[in-house]
């Protein structure tokens, strides 16, 4: 049927079609096994991998995209992207994202807040990539999305964190340091806190830069002790602590103290975190210690022997008191004596008597009743003071003792022993005896005296009293006898009596006329004069006293009144004049005689005292009111002898009896005319005074502002001249770089045309920094850094346009440049803030010519005004009334005439009411709130618009209204 060589072809046919199909079989295996692993990488992959179509519509959403932005596949097939991750707003701005996407080569990559299915916020990194067929036709994108929510909050928290450090380090009292010691010895610092520029005076990064600033430091003599301190922790790892001196960039010598922990590190180096402290101040405080030590040793020597000078002393005291004294334990075993008990006792020295106790020194009797009232003493913790007691002696006869027993205590108020004294009253007791036998005899008597009778001992103890003590001092007798007449005297009047008495014991004559005062039982003081004779015993000696008083209070009452009177009458600085009830004088005192010229005498002869009154009338009123018994009170003017004027403050007034009858006339008259002048004088001196303190306000106002312009001018050239020159720089070079930035690019471009299949390598690079994004946006960076420099240009410029530096004296400056300037510093205030829109300034300038003037000055003018103008539009945009109004200002400026610009500036704020505009350019005149105004701003613009240039300023405003200011000033300067 066939021929050998058709056979032959069909059999090669077939062949070739078996091995067709098995090369199917074989692509369809590694088509379904690719299809299985690309569905297995899409189902398991981490990141969400999305597929749109060209309308920005899902057609496929992998389990990492369900999990991302949660919603299921189901949900998420053919719906737009607006409809699932982002506003519904921005879907206008999606399509345009999508149809630039499609126009692109290659991917982008972005970062984007987008929206999950429960309304919560996340930020996801997109690369987005065209879809193609086998021919080329875009049919679509795909997205792969990484959530890096937490990764941007951990930036953020990082940032934070070291944000943190940074405030931390900063107020650290110290410095914060890591040090670090390579294998090879050499040191450096790579990291100092801000506080090395307060221990050192070296900034940080000079610190870091050159270690040796710090090691350096180092005092020489505490140097070796620093180097071996870290030879030490560098060789054990164990903490490094030091402290020493360094010498600051100053120069000062400071003690410091160093605390560190060393850890090595896996390059062999160590590596210190420490903390380094200024300790001048505890260290000169340990050194002031040190010194207070040695002053308090020296005190103390200085105080033992004070001590023990006080103790020589102590005993010089005991050994010289007439008292026997003596001090026992809580034993009663003597601890001490004086050399007067020492004899009594029988023993030469007190030394021999400590460790004894009264058994071994007295018969047991008079040893019982010892230890009896040591006892009463200790353990009740009181006193038993003055207490008496009759001792035998072996003769028979016995001696009367008074004793005192009183607790010692500690510091802690418990009681450690007794401390007793007793005296010999022997004497004493038998003058008593004496006394009481004298007053037997005379008791019968004084009782029915007139005369108050008393006796009393040589120290003043009442013996007796008559019984009509009651009657003249109110006492009864028995309430002073036993008792002192020293409690019941003034004390003024003891030496007096004290000496009365001394001169009878020393005559023994009876003594009279003694007048003292004596306290009555009412508490009242009454005067007494006593008669005194003295009481001697069979030897001749004084053993006591005895007399009579009597009562002389009124007498001398009266007396010692009408003395006072007169005193103060005659010395009196007002001139006193005293008439009968007809008008004749009758006693003028000194002063009435040196202020009118006039004795009574020559008054009565020349008529009456109406002669010294200048005024007829006012000398009838006078009179007219004594007559009725009225006083009269007022000033007047009246005449001296020598026919001088005197002016005098005049208190006329009658003179009753008990029965209300007019017994005389006075009038007290006080010499005003030196007041009155300097009343006349201290108010011209008040106005004079009132008008300088305003100059002198103004002009320390002036002075102020002088001085805080021309320090703010400095700081402000200063602030301006430090940015300007960095800046320059910078603008200067950006046009450099962008050109050479140009020609990188075309050099990439070259490669790109030339090349187009790069490396892997190279493409891979590519992808990683996004250099189609890079490419496009490199331009616009530079477009922006231009923009940006510009714009701090300009701030330059307008700082220093407004400081004025160079520009403190009178000269010819441009007016609209300093409002420009101005208004470019005040700029921030006039932008938009969340309770109002921007504030809209409108200018009309005029053609000015350059104006004679201080442009310094003028500037803050225009700041205080502007400012004030801001305030005001502020404060009337917070009423709901007023918040549908636009804010603005209103700056013009023109000509007046050949030699005079006005300036106005108008705002539509809250306005001024007519009172506080009376008082607005009033110094230290403000209505803003405490702390928020001084009230000098529009002072000393008025100041240096009036003053200093020969201008004027006025406000023009109503509530409600707005407010404009209007400045007049020439254009140029009067030569003076």
């Amino acid at each position: 049927m066939f021929s050998e060589y058709e056979h032959g072809d069909l059999t090669t046919w077939r062949q070739q079609q078996d091995k067709l199909a098995l090369d199917l079989q074989k692509a369809q295996q590694t088509l379904q096994e690719t299809q299985h692993k690309l569905s297995f990488l899409v189902e398991r992959n981490p990141l969400a991998i999305i597929q749109w179509n060209t309308a920005f519509e899902v057609e496929d959403w992998n389990p990492a995209a369900e999990s991302i932005f949660g919603y299921s596949k189901q949900e998420a097939l053919n719906r737009h992207a607006v409809e699932l991750i982002v506003p519904g707003s921005a879907k206008e701005y999606v399509n345009q994202i999508m149809i630039a996407l499609l126009k692109q080569e290659g991917g982008v990559r972005s970062s984007n807040e987008n929206f999950r299915k429960d309304g919560t916020i996340i930020t996801c990194q997109w690369y987005n990539t065209k879809l193609t067929d086998f021919q080329g036709n875009i049919i679509g994108v795909l997205s792969i999305v990484e959530d890096i929510t937490s990764r941007k909050n951990i930036e953020a928290a990082l940032i934070s964190s070291e944000a943190r450090f940074k405030k931390l380090a900063a107020n650290v009292p110290g410095m914060i340091y890591q040090f670090r010691l390579a294998p090879d010895g050499t040191t450096s610092f790579p990291y100092v806190s801000e506080g090395s520029r307060e221990i050192y005076g070296i900034e940080p990064e000079e610190a870091q830069k050159n270690a040796g600033l710090l090691t350096e430091a180092v005092y020489l003599e505490d140097k070796s002790s620093f180097l071996e301190s870290v030879a030490v922790s560098a060789q054990t790892l164990e903490n490094w602590d030091w402290q020493g001196r360094i010498f600051s960039q100053t120069g000062k010598l400071k003690w410091v103290r160093g605390i560190s922990r060393p850890e090595l590190q896996s390059n062999g180096s160590i590596l210190w975190d420490g903390l380094l402290i200024d300790i001048s101040e505890r260290q000169q405080a340990l050194l002031d210690l040190e010194h207070f030590n040695k002053e308090l040793e020296h005190r103390i020597e200085e105080r033992t022997v004070e001590l023990q000078q006080s103790q020589q002393l102590l005993k010089l005291v005991f050994d010289t008191l007439p008292q026997r004294v003596f001090w026992k334990d809580k034993n009663s075993k003597y601890l001490g004596c004086n050399q007067k008990f020492a004899l009594d006792v029988g023993i030469s020295s007190p030394d021999e008597i400590i460790g004894k106790d009264d058994f071994d020194l007295f018969e047991n009797a008079i040893a019982h009743l010892h230890r009896t009232n040591d006892n009463f003493a200790i353990k009740k913790n009181l006193p038993k003071i003055n207490f008496e007691e009759a001792q035998p002696k072996e003769d028979g006869t016995c001696v009367w003792l008074r004793k005192n027993k009183i607790p010692l205590c500690n510091l802690e108020g418990d009681v450690i022993g007794v401390f007793g004294s007793y005296e010999d009253i022997t004497l004493e007791k038998q003058a008593q005896e004496a006394l009481r036998e004298s007053e037997a005899k005379f008791r019968s008597f004084v009782e029915n005296s007139n005369y108050l009778i008393y006796s009393h001992s040589l120290e003043g103890i009442f013996s007796y009293l008559s019984p009509n003590a009651t009657d003249i001092i109110g006492y009864e007798p028995e309430e002073l006898i036993g008792k002192s007449f020293a409690h019941f005297v003034d004390l003024d009047d003891l030496l007096t009596i004290q000496q009365f008495f001394n001169k009878i014991i020393n005559t023994g004559n009876k003594q009279t006329g003694l007048e003292f005062r004596f306290k009555t039982k009412n508490r009242t003081w009454c005067w007494m004069k006593a008669s005194t004779s003295p009481i001697k015993n069979a030897d001749g000696d004084v053993i006591g006293f005895q007399g009579m008083i009597n009562d002389i209070t009124e007498r001398k009452l009266t007396r010692e009144k009408l003395l006072r009177i007169s005193k103060a009458v005659e010395s009196a600085s007002d001139a006193i004049i005293i008439a009968d009830p007809k008008g004749n004088s009758v006693y003028h005192n000194t002063a009435f005689i040196e202020m009118f010229g006039y004795t009574v005498d020559e008054l009565n002869a020349a008529g009456d005292s109406s002669i010294i009154y200048t005024s007829k009338i006012d000398a009838m009123q006078v009179f007219k009111n004594i007559e009725i018994g009225e006083s009269w009170r007022g000033e007047i003017s009246m005449n001296h002898k020598n026919g001088s004027i005197v002016l005098v403050e005049l208190k006329a007034d009658v003179i009753k009896d008990e029965a209300a009858k007019i017994i005389g006339l006075i009038g007290i008259h006080t010499d005003i005319t030196e007041r009155k002048q300097a009343e006349a004088e201290l108010t011209k001196q008040t106005k004079e005074l009132e008008q300088t303190l305003n100059e002198l306000k103004c002009t320390q106002l002036q002075l102020i502002q002088s001085e805080k312009m021309s320090s703010l001018g400095q700081l402000v050239a200063g602030v301006a001249h430090e940015i300007n020159n960095p800046v320059n720089f910078i603008f200067g070079n950006l046009e450099h770089a962008y050109q050479y930035t140009q020609n990188l690019l075309k050099i990439i471009d070259l490669y790109q045309t030339h090349y187009p299949e790069p490396i892997l390598e190279i493409q891979e690079e590519a992808f990683e920094i996004d250099l189609e994004f890079l490419l496009e946006d490199l331009p616009r960076l530079y477009s922006s850094m231009t923009v940006g420099a510009n714009r701090i240009r300009e701030i330059v410029a307008s700082l220093r346009t407004f400081s004025r530096l160079d520009e403190a004296d009178l000269k010819a400056a441009d007016i609209h440049e300093g409002i420009d300037s101005t208004l470019m510093i005040l700029e921030h205030r006039l932008k938009c803030k969340p309770d109002r829109p921007n504030i809209t300034v409108i200018k009309e300038y005029s053609d000015l010519p350059l104006v004679e003037c201080y442009a310094g000055q003028l500037n803050q003018v225009f700041m205080n005004i502007l400012a004030n103008a801001i305030d005001a539009i502020e404060e009337n945009y917070k009423q709901e009334d007023n918040q549908q109004r636009k804010p603005t200002i209103h700056i013009k400026t023109q000509i007046i005439t050949s030699n005079q610009i006005i300036i106005r500036i108008k705002d539509n704020g809250i306005g001024i009411s007519e009172e506080v505009r009376q008082k607005l350019f009033d110094p230290f005149y403000t209505t803003k709130p405490v702390g928020k105004g001084t009230g000098m701003g529009l002072s000393i613009s008025y100041q240096i618009i009036t003053d200093r240039h020969g201008g004027s300023l006025q406000c023009i405003s109503s509530p409600g209204k707005g407010a404009e200011f209007v400045i007049e000033i020439p254009i140029q300067q009067k030569k003076i």
